[in-house]
């Protein structure tokens, strides 16, 4: 439970990667700088699959593409910039920055979305693997798509796609 409320802490600004990972060096008896070169090493080498960031950037002619994550600053600092994310997408929003989650305060999270790209929840669509941020959205007015195994991502990117294509 108690490693629950840091992440939660963390995700939300309370802490930052250097502080958890001072934490983690001390609890493992390794040193510092061997965990935080590991820590970003990993962030760094995350697997992100190109096929979806392709599909991602054929959306951007029609959608404003927004990353919205419960993250940490790991995210902007190694992340990001290690994949380029922001060459496929139009921007991010991290619950660390913001210092809220996307269920908390009634969608405070997604507020901040539409006042910095603009767009409206009734004109939005996301994909999330969490019911509750799903339900939450919905209950904003937007549509939601739920990120499974069986309806990964991808699935969800090319039906998106395919509709376009329909129309």
């Amino acid at each position: 439970y108690a490693i629950l409320e840091v992440g939660k802490e963390w995700m939300k600004g309370g802490l930052t990667s250097e502080e958890i990972n001072e934490e983690v060096a001390e609890l493992l008896g390794l040193e510092y700088e061997t965990v935080m070169e590991a820590f970003i090493t990993e962030c760094s080498s995350m697997n992100i699959s190109q096929k979806i960031l392709d599909l991602i950037q054929e959306l951007r002619g029609t959608y404003t593409v927004v990353i919205t994550t419960n993250h940490m600053d790991c995210m902007e600092r190694w992340i990001i910039p290690a994949h380029n994310l922001l060459d496929y997408v139009d921007g991010v929003v991290n619950s660390y920055n913001e210092g809220v989650m996307k269920v908390e305060n009634g969608g405070e999270f997604f507020k901040v979305v539409f006042e910095t790209y603009g767009g409206r929840p009734e004109d939005s669509i996301v994909i999330d693997d969490s019911r509750d941020v799903l339900d939450l959205f919905e209950s904003l007015g937007g549509v939601s798509y739920q990120a499974t195994s069986e309806t990964p991502l991808m699935y969800w990117l090319k039906k998106i796609k395919d509709s376009l294509s329909a129309r």
